[in-house]
This record gives C-alpha cells, structure tokens and sequence, in this order.
C-alpha cells in the first residue's frame, strides 16, 4: 500500500510541475547525422528520451551505466513498454568542436547493439542549466528518463536508476 501511495503521490506532483517542453537545439545522433531535438525525434505516440544531463564527465558516464540497464529492461518481451521508442540523448556543455566527434563515437560505443544509431545522440550545448531549466528538470545526477508526447510536451519524468517501483511511474506516465 506504501508504494502505491508513494507513486500516486510523485505522478501528482509530476503532473502538476508540467506543462512544459524543450527548446529546440541541433544535435548530432549516433551516425554523425544532424538533428533537431526533440522535433525530429516526435513520432505518432509518446517517446521516452534518456537524457544524460550531467555537470562531469564521471557522472555522465555513471548515468549512460543505469540507461544500459534501463533499456534492456524496457526491450525485454515481457515488457509492456518494448514497443515504445527509446532515444539515449547526452547533454555536453563545453565541449571543444575537435572532440565533440570522439566524445560523440566514445558515448555510442558504450551503448553497442543496444541502442540503433538513429536512436543515440549527443547535444553540445554552452548552457545546459538554462536548457534544463526551461524543461523544467533539474540537473541532480540522476539518470532521468523523460516522457514525451506526440506534440512535444514534456508528460512528466522518471529520475534514478532502474527499480520495479520506477518502471511502474514510466508505466503510469505512459498511460499503460
């Protein structure tokens, strides 16, 4: 009874903080195509994005560890989220332009088979705080998967490492 409380009560206070979306920023995905986040990545339905926002490389590749776990948990058959589109975002701040290709190429061997190539990207931004901000999502080190709608609305986010108790609040988020 406790977990359920404490979900209904975090699903109340995700749905009151959001109304809120990205800004659009160009990207590089995994393939070294550009992209738009996250208008090109709005599809019929609802995406989750696995956005590494981070303020170290430590941490960032720390949370990239808890994302390999959360989506072969999504992927598995048993899953009622296995069909749901799944993008892995890294925001990098700072980042020189003659490294952002090998960061680009470190990030995705990472994830290996795991993620396709036109499902991974990287965002060099100047100011990530004030991107986060405006999502209205805090930069804590916590991996955070962020639910998406069709028309590019925020629906809410789940923070931390995989648990049965967080795949229920995506779940819930998700509508399923």
């Amino acid at each position: 009874m406790r977990k359920i409380i404490s979900i209904a009560v975090c699903m109340l206070a995700c749905s009151m903080v959001f109304a809120a979306s990205f800004s659009s920023v160009e990207g590089k995905l995994f393939n070294d195509k550009s992209f738009i986040f996250p208008d090109d990545l709005l599809e019929e339905r609802s995406v989750i994005i696995a956005l590494t926002l981070s303020s170290s490389r430590k941490n960032g590749e720390e949370q990239q560890k808890h994302f390999i776990e959360w989506q072969k948990k999504l992927k598995e058959t048993s899953s009622k989220l296995n069909s749901i589109t799944v993008y892995h975002i890294s925001v990098i701040d700072g980042a020189p332009f003659f490294v952002r290709g090998a960061i680009r190429n470190g990030i995705a061997k990472e994830y290996g088979d795991l993620v396709k190539e036109t499902q991974g990207g990287v965002l060099y931004l100047s100011k990530s705080e004030r991107f986060a901000s405006d999502a209205r999502i805090p930069i804590d080190g916590e991996p955070t998967l962020v639910v998406l709608s069709a028309t590019g609305s925020i629906e809410g986010f789940v923070k931390g490492a995989y648990s049965s108790d967080r795949m229920l609040q995506l779940q819930s988020l998700l509508g399923m």
